[in-house]
């Protein structure tokens, strides 16, 4: 057997391996979907190195068309199983950087929230909530106008509709703007 051959042999005994300890094994750390495509990318792994070492033992050569399909499926079957893979990890880290992001906003001593487009509140921490009276999932998908009265409604969408960037420089704009409402008259004192 040329050492080609011999390689094949080898491969296929890893590959039957490699099958059998996912298949018996008593750890799980792949589920179902990943699991399913690994074992099958395995499988054609196997097939295709035990028909390449009859081929070199001068076994069976009607294989061939069965060989181009499973040519073809493998590489298929391999970038599945690694596709899976890579969307679970990317889960599992998306669920961890939520449950930090829970961790801070519950640790906070600010009253927090975050509302959509349409002013409705999307996550509030607890502390913004029990001012409310309420647990944090009661608030969510409210909006002011059913907690707060109308007059305050309305202070409060002229607030969050404010640029939080303009800072000083905002508030000088409006007080000019307030100096030129009343007639330019200046006063005094900081308004």
């Amino acid at each position: 057997m040329p050492l080609i051959g011999t390689l094949d042999l080898v491969a296929l005994v890893v590959s039957v391996a490699a099958f059998a300890i996912l298949m018996l094994g008593r750890r799980r750390p792949l589920r179902g979907d990943a699991r399913a495509l690994l074992a099958t990318a395995l499988a054609l792994t196997v097939f295709r190195n035990a028909s390449n070492c009859l081929e070199w033992l001068g076994g069976v050569g009607g294989l061939e068309p069965l060989e181009d399909y499973v040519d073809t499926l493998s590489p298929l079957m391999w970038g599945f199983f690694f596709y899976v893979v890579f969307q679970a990890l990317r889960q599992r880290e998306l669920r961890e950087s939520e449950e930090r992001h829970r961790i801070l906003l519950a640790s906070l001593p600010q009253r927090i929230f975050y509302k959509d487009a349409q002013s409705r509140f999307v996550l509030v921490n607890e502390k913004f909530a029990a001012d409310l009276g309420m647990e944090p999932d009661g608030v969510v998908g409210k909006t002011d106008r059913d907690f707060y009265p109308p007059r305050e409604v309305q202070g409060r969408r002229r607030a969050s509709n404010a640029d939080p960037r303009a800072g000083d420089a905002g508030r000088a704009q409006r007080r000019r703007r307030r100096r030129a409402h009343r007639g330019g008259h200046q006063s005094t004192g900081r308004q």
